[in-house]
């Protein structure tokens, strides 16, 4: 899942959060050989900003956001923190109106072996306690943090153990 902003994509420069499965091929491929190069497809837009509402429905102005994620759906997180600041984040010109610029809590669920983008949302989490009083909003105004059971499933694909042919 791509974490960088369509500023750092135009520039050439993308960071993607992978989980690694121990059993996995191709992500445990990827974790022990890092090309240096990896062709990536053109983004697809999975969310759309600003907003977060359907285009018919105008006129709607949240007091504050609730975000409920969980996995890898983390990364709409920054994605959405991001249009705060369109213009440094992003690179982009946003009208000040359409930047969400309301509180925003977030309920994260990952499982207790797969916790993902941990620094990232105590950075956010310390950027919304900083703002607290301050009458800006940034970063994350509540968090919360819900850990369910390692998985116990058995790998999908046992067939495929390693994949070290770059295939």
């Amino acid at each position: 899942t791509p974490v960088s902003t369509a500023k750092e994509w135009e520039a050439g420069h993308c960071e993607i959060l992978i989980k690694v499965y121990p059993n996995g091929a191709a992500t445990s491929w990827l974790h022990r050989v890092s090309p240096a190069r990896v062709w990536l497809s053109k983004p697809v837009q999975t969310l759309a900003m600003p907003g977060l509402m359907p285009s018919g429905q105008p006129g709607f102005n949240p007091k504050s956001v609730l975000l409920l994620l969980a996995g890898t759906g983390v990364v709409a997180l920054p994605q959405i923190l991001h249009h705060r600041d369109p213009i440094h984040k992003l690179g982009i010109g946003t009208p000040r109106a359409s930047r969400l610029p309301v509180p925003i809590d977030v309920v994260l669920s990952f499982r207790d072996d797969d916790v993902l983008y941990l620094p990232e949302i105590a950075e956010y989490c310390r950027e919304g306690e900083s703002a607290v009083g301050s009458g800006e909003n940034r970063g994350v105004r509540n968090c919360t943090l819900l850990l369910t059971a390692a998985n116990s499933d058995p790998v999908v694909f046992p067939q495929c153990s390693e994949l070290g042919d770059g295939r």
